[in-house]
């Protein structure tokens, strides 16, 4: 039945403008490394009549969601991951975000010009046709060169062997964030720091992702949080060799792992994220408490209300 599903996918591409694309991926059975050159809007700068070095990796990437998104919403969403990325101090050149989609993110992350490489990957040809007709309103355009490469695959099986410094990945469950990141593929592309925006921000389902990673040896070392839409975007950076110092409210829920919030918790009160997780924390206080009225709570939720309480006393 997939293999049916497959060939019926293939022959509505085939009347695509994507055919050349399409052809070559029917040919190399589900192999596509595709890498045009991306264009930067001269419009990024605002009225810059050419690229500054020293322009702001952030506001760079903003201004192409202006651009590309439908809404503000999107950069909103997306855009501490690319904040996430430029931070890294270390030396990184390649990043890969996995389950790209429609390619905005990707975009956005080489626009920063924080990266030497960037890759997109998705397991979806529906979600490349989405990037390709992306690509095209760049390259109609004049500006910078991006050096953008698009690849169809199945989580990380896009990737070449020590290729990428950094995996980007969001949009995805945690469950399947943890069926991609394996440590035998992490090791194999050489990955050095891991970027992720789970769709559930449950405190359960993040404790059991930061065990996860952290129990491999990855250690946490940033967080960022958005209140869009009635829902918390957390987005969170764990890198090989970084780690930060595990809060006291942290040990004394009997565990050597950091829990979710470790770093939003050292945000000062006047940041505008120091709100936002404030209002996570509440919310799931409640829901907690709620949810201990008529039944067992498990382990993770019991670390996380441990701390999150402690962390309203302080």
């Amino acid at each position: 039945m997939q293999t049916l599903a497959f060939w019926l996918t293939m022959t509505l591409f085939l009347h695509s403008p994507c055919r050349s694309m399409v052809r070559a991926l029917v040919s190399k059975q589900l192999v596509l490394q595709w890498s045009p050159c991306r264009k930067l809007l001269s419009t990024l700068h605002q009225g810059s009549s050419g690229i500054n070095e020293r322009e702001d990796p952030l506001q760079l990437a903003q201004n192409a969601f202006s651009l590309l998104a439908r809404s503000n919403k999107s950069w909103k969403r997306l855009g501490h991951l690319v904040d996430l990325g430029c931070s890294i101090t270390t030396p990184v050149s390649s990043i890969a975000d996995i389950g790209c989609d429609h390619g905005l993110l990707t975009v956005g992350l080489a626009v920063s010009g924080k990266f030497e490489r960037v890759v997109g990957a998705d397991v979806s040809p529906l979600a490349l046709e989405n990037a390709v007709s992306l690509q095209r309103e760049l390259d109609a355009r004049p500006g910078l060169d991006l050096n953008v490469e698009f690849r169809l695959g199945d989580g990380m099986a896009a990737l070449g062997d020590s290729e990428i410094d950094v995996v980007c990945l969001a949009g995805m469950g945690g469950n399947t964030m943890k069926s991609i990141l394996t440590e035998e593929e992490l090791d194999r592309v050489g990955c050095q720091h891991i970027l992720i925006q789970p769709t559930n921000s449950r405190p359960r389902n993040l404790c059991k992702l930061y065990d996860y990673l952290q129990d491999m040896g990855w250690g946490l070392c940033d967080e960022r949080i958005e209140y869009l839409s009635s829902r918390w975007y957390i987005s969170t950076r764990f890198s090989r060799n970084e780690i930060i110092t595990v809060t006291q409210s942290s040990s004394c829920c009997n565990t050597s792992n950091a829990l979710p919030g470790s770093c939003l918790e050292l945000l000062s009160t006047s940041d505008l994220m120091s709100h936002a997780y404030n209002g996570y924390v509440n919310h799931h206080i409640s829901w907690l408490k709620r949810d201990l009225q008529v039944t067992q709570i498990c382990e993770e939720e019991k670390k996380w209300l441990l701390k999150a309480k402690e962390y309203k006393l302080s």
